[in-house]
């Protein structure tokens, strides 16, 4: 569900992988805020090596993606055409994109919801989550919002303690947003 974009809320934002050899922005007019949610399920786990993985949904209509490396910047997702980014299957129609030159994990997709992709939170940029909004973008960012998937992969007195709503397996995508 998008509200109003604050007058000094960033019109996008930027992230990367942590060797710099993939990018993307994030435009955030199109629509704010962006979903917010976080996955306990054991893929994420073992993909990104926390316990709990934060996401943002956004349509691929927001996402650009560049590289240091390509030469064509401008790219939706699959970006099929950068150099280091490579998707895994790891169940038949969902990707997770990585850079294949550092290992960093930065998206989730499936071809359940087409134009929607899921970034990791943790691959925005420092500069974005902590200066944008006088600081308060990071925390706003931060917040799930849309709650919580695979919450049935709870671990008892951590994760199940965390705030908001609980989805005991995924979710659909009304209920990523918010």
């Amino acid at each position: 569900m998008s509200t109003a974009k604050p007058d000094n809320a960033p019109d996008s934002i930027e992230g990367g992988c942590l060797c710099g050899a993939v990018r993307y922005e994030l435009d955030l007019v199109k629509n704010w805020p962006p979903g917010r949610h976080t996955c306990q399920c054991t893929q994420c786990r073992k993909w990104t090596g926390a316990i709990v993985v934060p996401f943002l949904s956004v349509s691929s209509e927001q996402l650009t993606w560049g590289s240091t490396f390509a030469q064509d910047l401008s790219h939706t997702t699959p970006p099929t055409k950068l150099d280091f980014f490579i998707e895994y299957s790891a169940s038949p129609g969902y990707y997770r994109g990585f850079c294949n030159k550092c290992g960093s994990t930065l998206s989730w997709r499936s071809d359940k919801e087409p134009g929607v992709v899921e970034i990791t939170l943790g691959s925005v940029d420092e500069r974005d989550l902590l200066n944008k909004m006088d600081g308060e973008l990071g925390r706003l960012l931060s917040h799930p919002a849309g709650g919580h998937f695979w919450s049935k992969n709870a671990i008892k007195g951590v994760t199940d303690l965390m705030p908001g709503k609980k989805h005991p397996e995924s979710s659909e995508l009304e209920e990523m947003k918010g």
